[in-house]
């Protein structure tokens, strides 16, 4: 019994247009598979490019100390500059949130990256930020507070426990930011100026 009756089929001449056909289809897939997976290489380039050039930004020596001095008048309130170095960490984060909203970051991304500190600046500066809403309206912090509850939700999923916004965690996590930034800066500094971390004696040849 033939499962596939050939007479009469014709693969060149007159007859054989459905065999030319056959072949476009398969040439316009593969054309298109090939597309697709150019395309997807593509946003994997970009979405490391993205990645590197926010790490880049946000560990910056000029950021860390912003988020130094920032922390360290949060915490003592007693510092005049504190809305410009607030705005600044505020307007980062605002950025990445508009960018994310429109498309042009990818979550997972953004998760990997930066994502912990969105949501532990967004616990520290909440206060702040309801305070230029109440001047300046509700739309203030949107993006950054979008984010903020995205990168929360992510960091759910991954098990990480979510930060407590009562006032004595809030303090602490502060100390721990003042902490952090310091050693990060101390250490930046060191590599610059080519400080030769000395061996401990027990490890010298």
């Amino acid at each position: 019994m033939k499962l596939i009756n050939t007479d009469g089929l014709a693969l060149i001449g007159p007859g054989s247009e459905w065999f030319w056909s056959a072949l476009m289809v398969i040439a316009l897939a593969t054309t298109f598979f090939a597309i697709y997976r150019q395309l997807s290489e593509q946003r994997a380039s970009n979405a490391f490019e993205q990645l590197q050039t926010l790490t880049d930004r946000w560990s910056s020596e000029r950021m860390r100390s912003i988020r130094l001095r920032l922390a360290l008048a949060l915490k003592q309130g007693d510092d005049p500059d504190i809305e410009v170095l607030a705005a600044t960490v505020w307007d980062f984060f605002e950025q990445l949130g508009f960018l994310h909203r429109q498309g042009y970051l990818d979550t997972e991304v953004l998760a990997s990256g930066v994502g912990v500190d969105v949501v532990r600046w967004w616990t520290v500066l909440a206060a702040y930020v309801e305070q230029v809403r109440a001047e300046y309206g509700a739309q203030q912090g949107a993006d950054f507070e979008r984010l903020a509850s995205r990168m929360r939700a992510g960091m759910a999923q991954s098990g990480i426990l979510e930060f407590k916004t009562d006032p004595a965690s809030v303090a602490s996590r502060l100390d721990w930011i003042i902490a952090r930034q310091t050693q990060a800066l101390r250490l930046e500094r060191a590599i610059t100026a080519g400080v030769i971390p000395e061996a401990p004696a027990a490890a010298r040849g």
